[in-house]
């Protein structure tokens, strides 16, 4: 440690000393006033095609995820907000259960062959690039064979609602089947089979499969 002793050489050494203290403040501070050379190494740039990229791969979505079929069901598999020089393949992992075949340029007819299970993979390319891929999973179910609504007859008031109940053979189908009123002045029954009470009088509501199978039930509206 320096002291104030001022007696020649110790007095030359104390002032020696204050002037590298000097310096070396006026260097800390030109360093902190400068740029960090370090901090800006360490800042990430990206570019704006890597960001529009990563923007189009989160936006770009399919109509369904996943999606149960009756064997030998048609159905349209479509790629929402892709861009115009993005180009869509489809391909199914297992052909003999589902076929893909693209019908525009961002969609394609999935076709039901065989019970079982197969992906469906959506690729979407910009030039050699890959911007996303998507799944959709699809379950193929055997038809119905036999219909059956479980209500017996219905009796309502005007305006009053109620849902058919309906059983389907096999239970491992997905299909679902077709309902008719006889007369809609009587009651209407919805694709969901709601029916509605709409005037007085008695008619028939039926449930029809795609085999051309049905059941019926007596339905009575009354005041």
């Amino acid at each position: 440690m320096y002291t104030y002793k001022w007696k020649g050489g110790q007095k030359m050494r104390l002032s020696s000393f204050m002037k590298k203290l000097s310096l070396t403040a006026l260097l800390f501070l030109a360093f902190l006033l400068l740029p960090n050379p370090i901090s800006d190494k360490m800042v990430c740039t990206a570019k704006a095609s890597e960001i529009d990229n990563d923007d189009d791969a989160c936006r770009i979505k399919l109509n369904v995820k996943s999606k149960s079929c009756v064997k030998d069901e048609t159905y349209t598999l479509k790629v929402y907000r892709t861009s115009k020089n993005q180009k869509v393949s489809f391909k199914s992992s297992d052909s003999s259960i589902v076929t893909v075949k693209k019908t525009e340029d961002k969609e394609a007819a999935i076709t039901a062959n065989e019970v079982g299970e197969a992906t469906i993979t959506v690729t979407v390319k910009e030039g050699s690039k890959t911007i996303t891929s998507l799944k959709c999973d699809i379950t193929v179910t055997p038809p119905a064979v036999s219909v059956k609504i479980i209500n017996g007859k219905i009796t309502l008031s005007e305006n009053e609602k109620v849902k058919l109940k309906d059983e389907l053979k096999p239970s491992t189908t997905c299909e679902t089947p077709t309902f008719i009123s006889l007369d809609t002045s009587v009651v209407t029954v919805s694709s969901g089979g709601v029916i509605t009470a709409v005037g007085e009088g008695k008619t028939y509501v039926y449930a029809v499969i795609d085999n051309g199978r049905y059941d019926r039930c007596l339905v009575e509206v009354v005041r």
